[in-house]
């Protein structure tokens, strides 16, 4: 719970500040219907709960932000990618040693808020 705090703390603000208030909110509980769904439908568990997912979708949606204003962020887009990347190879390989991780949650929610972040 500490993790997915710090999380928020980090990512929430700069996803907020490129898209607003009310897309920020939209992509956060979109992205959460997305980590739930993937979860739901690979029937890894029966219970999944904790707001990981919806926060991989804040980063899944900053990468789409960064990926879609390269042009005009130039070398910001770079290191917030560079930033990502190392956050969810980081990620990974630390849900190689928990349990209970999951892991397709995190991806539905990553891939929820890089698509949801290409509509908003």
């Amino acid at each position: 719970i500490s993790s997915n705090m710090i999380s928020l703390k980090v990512y929430g603000p700069m996803v907020e500040k490129w898209y607003g208030t009310k897309k920020f909110l939209f992509v956060y509980l979109a992205s959460g219907i997305f980590s739930n769904l993937s979860t739901f439908l690979m029937n890894v568990s029966p219970l999944s709960i904790g707001a990981s997912g919806a926060i991989y979708g804040l980063i899944g949606a900053l990468n789409g932000f960064y990926r879609k204003n390269r042009a005009v962020l130039g070398n910001t887009a770079e290191e917030g990618l560079k930033e990502i990347r190392l956050d969810l190879i980081a990620n990974a390989t630390l849900g190689v040693f928990l349990k209970n991780i999951d892991h397709f949650g995190h991806l539905g929610g990553f891939f929820g808020g890089l698509l949801v972040s290409w509509v908003v």
